[in-house]
């Protein structure tokens, strides 16, 4: 047995193991497991991951309880029939858009597609490769490969399922998403890209004119030296009123926001890991096989 470096690797009786833990962070992470014709795996999971260390701190800092919950390699149905258009659209972002946020996907790829790029709707690009998520049985998981599959050894890859933000139009071609969203927006979130987009006089002459939009009292001068929890409070206060017109300045404030954030990644590759950058914790796994 083969793995790359960070497993636990041991024997007993006849069955060879190797145990090693998956990151939510990680992406896709190469087991170095290459799965042979005739042979069969046996993968089990256990832990826990959060995919939103922002709302963690946000609850934290208001006491409150979590918005989101803590997910297993199996979790339980999170979403909600009154989920927002934004929630719903951003289903068809994630690796595997019909598996639940957190569950953890194992991915037999065939040695000659190297290794796996992080895309949303991953089996839509790789027709060759074969996606399994993960359910809990007692005698866990057999990875084995199929007739089709037979020709070539397939390597074990493992990632826990998140958006993959490879579409930037879902964020910023629709003011009504962020209308539809603002019920789960982060204030603190958005106070701090407000302030990380202060800093650079670039993008601040557009998001003054929003931010003066959103809270017309206020003069230039005054918001530009606007603490941060001050601007959070305004935030949440504006959100709070029962005006259609205050939700309407809200929204294109986070549609502006979130439009200037797309601008402000460098490369393709650090804005598709704003999810995953974005999550904590871990599951461990264990891999085994009975030796001929």
């Amino acid at each position: 047995m083969e793995l790359n470096r960070g497993a636990v690797v041991f024997r007993s009786g006849s069955e060879v193991y190797a145990i090693r833990s998956v990151a939510a962070s990680a992406g896709w992470l190469d087991t170095g497991v290459d799965i042979k014709p005739g042979e069969t795996w046996t993968l089990r999971a256990s832990g826990s991951a959060h995919l939103g260390v922002h709302h963690l701190v946000d609850c934290g800092l208001l006491d409150l309880a979590p918005k989101t919950p803590w997910v297993q390699p199996e979790p339980e149905e999170r979403e909600t029939p009154g989920k927002s258009r934004l929630e719903r659209q951003r289903n068809d972002l994630k690796v595997a858009p019909l598996s639940k946020y957190g569950s953890l996907l194992i991915l037999l790829l065939p040695e000659e597609e190297g290794t796996p790029a992080l895309e949303s709707s991953y089996l839509d690009h790789h027709p060759k490769a074969r996606l399994i998520t993960y359910l809990e049985r007692i005698d866990g998981v057999k990875l084995e490969l199929s007739e089709r599959d037979r020709a070539v050894p397939h390597r074990v890859f493992l990632c826990i399922n998140d958006q993959v933000l490879d579409n930037q139009d879902l964020y910023t071609g629709d003011l009504g998403l962020h209308v539809d969203h603002l019920s789960r927006l982060s204030f603190r979130w958005l106070s701090g890209m407000i302030r990380k987009i202060r800093t650079g006089a670039d993008h601040w002459s557009r998001l003054e004119g929003a931010l003066l939009e959103a809270f017309p009292d206020l003069a230039g001068e005054v918001l530009d030296m606007t603490s941060d929890f001050e601007l959070e409070r305004r935030l949440r206060d504006l959100h709070a009123t029962d005006d259609q017109e205050a939700t309407a300045r809200l929204a294109r404030l986070s549609l502006t926001v979130t439009e200037i954030q797309w601008d402000l990644f460098r490369d393709e590759g650090e804005r598709k890991r704003i999810y995953f950058d974005d999550n904590l914790g871990s599951y461990l796994v264990q891999v085994s096989r009975r030796s001929p």
